[in-house]
């Protein structure tokens, strides 16, 4: 089985520029890279060099009527003795382009302009579920002497969920000895409520003779929590009755920290913490179908930082980057935990109010107005007092969408700068200042 450190990657993509800043970032983190510059040389470089994962640009021209997605097709075809990965780089949000990908047998996707960080998240993460599928693709031979020898943790229980046989690795991530566990409960290892869950799923796993990809908490002999996921099958005896399963149990404490991180940089503004634009709109276009199906009111509101540029030109970007989280945290303070506020970037905000009239937003509104401006920030060169203007705009059509509605609230916003700044302008012709 590969390690993930120093794993060769293949990178796929007709622009030599674009090759070649993939490649310098893959080596800067480690890996070693091959390269091809188009689809059909990427079938001829895998078969010759066998790499771990496969970067592939979406659209690339044919060439003997083969295109990326024929590659992806014929690299998973080819890929037989061990998974190798394939991820997508593609420059748009073309849902059938992305579906038809996967359906290519694509593993994952990322978007230009590329995101280094999200980059080097989805490779060591891809990488580490490639190891896992190769332990479990493994034949019954293979798997019994697996289950006596591998680093994977391995356990085997009998119809009751009693535990029957370990491996040392699973005595070793539960720091236990094996009088600790042997001929008792799994359930011993877990708090109750996982316990319940594992034994909703027991019956049919001993039924259907395959358990995936179970993830459940665990508690090693000291207590500490660990996330594990259980991916077993049943043993029979040659009668063809049951005998005991056999389980592996990867440790996904760290991959799901990784995942959590990869969701936070995909949906979160890294300076502000707040949503990012993506984001934003994806939530609030829940609610605003949340609000439609019952009849609810729904408003938006936009607001920007008045004199922003001044603020950066005078006091410096530091201090403009301590502004923008400064105002962040007080309009956070100011609105209720089911409103959505996200940057939508520069100095541009922007709030949902699912339940929200009208009337109330514009309250609102002015009470996240009114706590900008009481706020100073102390800095060297003396304090800087900052203001936001707020465009306000209620859901009045069920045909709008978000991107309408937030349209509306910047026209609004505008409205509000031309007429003096640190004030509100509202769908309803209301001022506030």
């Amino acid at each position: 089985m590969h390690e993930i450190d120093n794993s060769l990657i293949l990178v796929v993509d007709n622009s030599q520029l674009f090759r070649a800043m993939l490649c310098d970032f893959l080596q800067s983190k480690g890996y070693t890279v091959c390269e091809a510059s188009s689809a059909k040389e990427a079938i001829d470089v895998f078969e010759r060099e066998q790499p771990k994962m496969v970067l592939l640009g979406a659209v690339m021209p044919e060439i003997d009527g083969i295109n990326s997605l024929d590659a992806c097709r014929r690299i998973r075809e080819m890929d037989l003795d061990e998974y190798s990965p394939i991820l997508i780089i593609t420059s748009t949000d073309d849902d059938a382009l992305i579906s038809a990908a996967f359906d290519a047998g694509a593993a994952d996707y990322i978007n230009k302009p590329i995101r280094w960080a999200l980059l080097e998240h989805r490779i060591k993460f891809k990488l580490q579920e490639a190891r896992a599928a190769y332990a479990l693709l493994a034949s019954e031979e293979r798997f019994r002497q697996l289950f006596d020898d591998s680093p994977l943790p391995y356990q085997s229980m009998d119809d009751h969920g009693r535990i029957v046989d370990v491996n040392s690795a699973w005595l070793e991530m539960m720091g236990m000895e094996l009088p600790d566990i042997m001929g008792k409960s799994f359930g011993d290892t877990m708090p109750e409520d996982q316990w319940r869950k594992f034994m909703h799923m027991f019956p049919s796993f001993i039924k259907q003779g395959k358990l995936t990809n179970l993830q459940l908490t665990v508690r090693d002999k000291h207590g500490d929590e660990l996330i594990v996921e259980l991916n077993g099958r049943v043993a029979y005896d040659i009668d063809g009755d049951f005998k005991q399963t056999h389980c592996v149990l990867q440790n996904i404490t760290k991959r799901k920290a990784m995942e959590d991180e990869l969701q936070r940089l995909a949906t979160t503004d890294s300076l502000t913490g707040l949503a990012n634009r993506r984001a934003f709109f994806a939530e609030a276009d829940r609610a605003r179908l949340q609000c439609l199906r019952y009849g609810h009111p729904y408003t938006v509101m936009m607001l920007d930082i008045d004199h922003f540029k001044a603020i950066n030109d005078t006091f410096g970007h530091d201090v403009g980057d301590e502004v923008l989280k400064l105002v962040s945290a007080e309009m956070q303070q100011q609105i209720r935990d089911v409103d959505l506020l996200g940057r939508l970037g520069g100095e541009e905000f922007a709030i949902a109010l699912p339940e929200t009239n009208l009337e109330t937003a514009i309250i609102v509104a002015e009470r996240v107005r009114v706590a900008v401006e009481a706020f100073s920030l102390q800095t060297e060169q003396g304090d800087v007092t900052f203001t936001i203007s707020i465009g306000v705009t209620p859901l009045s059509d069920a045909e709008e969408s978000n991107e309408q509605l937030i349209k509306q609230a910047d026209e609004l916003l505008y409205q509000a700068k031309h007429n003096g700044r640190n004030r509100i302008e509202s769908g309803a012709g209301h001022t506030s200042a």
